[in-house]
C-alpha cells in the first residue's frame, strides 16, 4: 500500500508513533467498519478516508491488524450488531 501525501503537516498520514503502535502490538487487532449506502453524496469523500486511512493501518501494523468492511443496505445499530455477531446479548 503507497500513498503520497503533499500536505504541508502530512493531514493524510500517520504518525509515526501510529505507525510504531500498530507494528509492536502484542496481539491481533480486529477493527470493523460499518458502511451504509444510505449516506449522502457529501459523505464518499470521508468513506474514502478512512477506507484509505484503515489500508494504511494494515499496512503500517506488518500482520498486526486487519479490517472488515462490511456494507449495509439498510439501516443498521452497529453496536447492537456487533453484539450479537460476538454472542453478547
Amino acid at each position: 500500500f503507497g500513498r503520497v501525501d503533499f500536505t504541508h503537516r502530512r493531514l493524510f498520514s500517520l504518525s509515526d508513533g501510529s505507525k510504531r503502535v500498530v507494528r509492536e502490538l502484542e496481539d491481533t487487532m480486529e477493527v470493523t467498519a460499518y458502511f451504509t449506502d444510505e449516506l449522502p453524496p457529501t459523505f464518499n469523500a470521508t468513506e474514502r478516508y478512512v477506507h484509505e486511512l484503515l489500508d494504511e493501518y494494515e499496512a503500517a501494523s506488518r500482520g498486526n491488524a486487519s479490517t472488515e468492511r462490511p456494507r449495509k443496505k439498510r439501516r443498521l445499530r452497529p453496536l447492537q450488531n456487533a453484539r450479537e455477531r460476538r454472542g453478547l446479548n
